[in-house]
């Protein structure tokens, strides 16, 4: 008998794992709440003791790396099968972790830990159970979708704030000087813009919803496309066709990133004047724009 053997009916689950889903391999894992995506949050405070009336100083906090233990079995599986297992889920791997009941939302992990439990030869097939422990060093899952088509029923809005897409603002056009995003996620993530065009002087994209900015100092030429990532940090530069060349385009980029909190945002577009003011720009002209981001949660 399994270790994990018993009347799990309707609760066996299933993962994906660098897009392949352990079904392949003929696993199951028993959830486990406490190893759960949904468990409680920890977070690492700092602070530091010094000698004065408050005893301390608080510097702020910060999620903590998360880990999913997984306690999995498999049966019936041959030998081929059980080494590609092991290959698999080699600790020298990293890719997206999504779980069958939860197909909304995924976590970029790596394998940290493999538990091997007991193993059965019966016939020349393979029974047995083993743990993984994944470790998501960037503790939040990120949102598969932003909106409901209203077909959807997988729970998502027990976890995030989904809203039909009748309802998403519209997306920016080349001539838009302010436009709203939405972010269904109930954590702030980054926002990237990705646009092509002309301008005499530095532009600015301000969330007035939270005052974040991202000041671009010139565009690059039209032949190329300028992204700046909110979520990594990186700035690149590309032809509109294909993303597979780009290069480095920090010199377009003076400062900042715009960051989306929960709910809608509104993004506004200034230029700077010849006196350093912000105003309505008068010479950016673009000949593309668009923006994408990955709602975040706990």
């Amino acid at each position: 008998m399994s270790e994990y053997s018993g009347d799990y009916t309707g609760i066996l689950c299933g993962f994906t794992y660098r897009d392949t889903p352990s079904s392949i391999y003929h696993v199951d894992f028993i959830p486990d709440a406490s190893d759960r995506w949904f468990a409680g949050t920890d977070w690492d405070v700092y602070d530091t003791d010094v000698a004065w009336h408050d005893g301390g100083y608080y510097y702020g906090n910060a999620v903590k790396t998360r880990e999913f233990t997984l306690k999995c079995f498999y049966e019936e599986i041959t030998k081929q099968q059980r080494e590609n297992i092991r290959r698999w889920l080699h600790r020298n791997s990293y890719g997206q972790l999504i779980f069958d009941d939860m197909p909304f939302v995924y976590w970029n992990v790596r394998p940290v830990k493999m538990i091997e439990g007991q193993e059965y030869l019966d016939s020349g097939r393979y029974s047995g159970t083993f743990t993984i422990v994944f470790r998501a060093y960037n503790p939040f899952g990120y949102l598969m979708r932003k909106y409901n088509t209203g077909s959807e029923n997988d729970n998502a809005n027990d976890y995030c704030d989904l809203i039909d897409s009748s309802l998403m603002p519209s997306p920016p056009t080349t001539s838009s000087r302010t436009f709203n995003v939405y972010n269904p996620g109930r954590e702030t993530c980054g926002l990237s813009i990705v646009l092509r065009g002309s301008t005499n002087n530095p532009i600015e994209f301000l969330n007035t919803t939270n005052q974040t900015r991202c000041i671009i100092r010139e565009l690059p030429p039209t032949t190329l496309v300028l992204d700046i990532n909110g979520e990594t940090g990186m700035i690149t530069t590309h032809t509109p066709a294909s993303t597979a060349n780009s290069e480095f385009g920090f010199i377009y980029h003076d400062r900042g990133y715009i960051r989306l909190s929960p709910g809608m945002n509104q993004i506004q577009i200034f230029e700077q004047n010849s006196s350093g003011s912000w105003v309505t720009p008068t010479s950016l002209s673009l000949t593309s724009i668009s923006i994408d981001y990955a709602p975040r949660i706990l």
